[in-house]
């Protein structure tokens, strides 16, 4: 009788007959117009496609924003200014037109999420390692081909999104990002993973497809808590011989190499747990 309770109850509040406000969400405003009306209490500030061609100036005085969308817009430069966004630790700049990260960013320690993919940066400036808060950092499908040493510095990063671009090499400061859970590198150009990456234990999920990898340093098996591995795409003819130290791997992608069959049945009992994709 318990259960059959607890199912209707669930049943209910799944199709929306009780009335639900997350009280931690502050309201979302889609018109600078309508948030400088409540500029003393704007914190979220939506303007997806919204045909912009630069960041307006009175944008700026909405001093309490923690939350600025900016996604898909014609938006070239970043005007100086944004650093006064105190208290924003949320920033979307992903699909815009940007050549270069905003040169503010760098004055803006308390920054927690950025989006910046889908742009066209080609180098990252060595001041974005003062951003210690950060913790998630988007830069896929930009024209990257190196990464500067200060990205070590950057402490607090769980997330960090690099796929499809044109990097070469990982600086080896990438092993001091001893937070970090979730590594994507997928279509790449990088042809060798130096030994550091094994130092990297934090890591749960680690993204290398389509990269033109031929072989994986044995330190790989000191990443004891990945759960995720996408190795499809490269060239790969076998895996460092102690993949059996992985006892938390879940998912392991192969497809699209040349291990041949008695390889993977090697694997296959090493990590028995495990779901293998070749």
């Amino acid at each position: 009788m318990r259960f059959f309770c607890l199912l209707v109850l669930a049943t209910i509040t799944a199709s929306g007959c009780f009335p639900w406000k997350n009280p931690d969400k502050p309201r979302e405003y889609r018109s600078l117009t309508a948030a400088l009306k409540d500029s003393d209490k704007v914190e979220f500030l939506n303007l997806y496609e919204s045909n912009l061609r630069e960041v307006p100036a009175d944008m700026f005085k909405l001093s309490r924003l923690k939350e600025l969308r900016l996604r898909k817009n014609a938006i070239v430069n970043v005007p100086a200014g944004l650093s006064g966004l105190k208290d924003l630790a949320g920033l979307d700049l992903g699909e815009c037109q940007l050549a270069a990260v905003p040169p503010d960013l760098a004055s803006m320690p308390g920054l927690k999420r950025l989006w910046l993919n889908d742009n066209a940066i080609v180098t990252l400036p060595s001041s974005m390692g003062g951003m210690a808060s950060l913790e998630y950092l988007n830069l896929d499908r930009n024209r990257l081909g190196v990464l500067p040493d200060e990205i070590g510095n950057l402490k607090k990063m769980k997330y960090l999104r690099l796929n499809e671009n044109s990097i070469t090499n990982l600086p080896s400061t990438l092993k001091d990002l001893v937070g970090l859970e979730r590594l994507y590198l997928g279509r790449n150009a990088i042809k060798v993973l130096p030994d550091s990456i094994g130092q990297m234990a934090g890591l749960r999920h680690l993204d290398l497809r389509e990269n033109g990898l031929t072989e994986l340093p044995g330190s790989l098996t000191a990443l004891v808590n990945l759960e995720d591995l996408d190795l499809q795409g490269n060239g790969l003819t076998r895996l460092p011989k102690d993949m059996g130290k992985l006892q938390k791997l879940k998912n392991l992608r192969l497809e699209r190499n040349r291990i041949s069959k008695e390889e993977i049945q090697k694997l296959k009992a090493l990590l028995p747990d495990c779901f293998v994709v070749f």
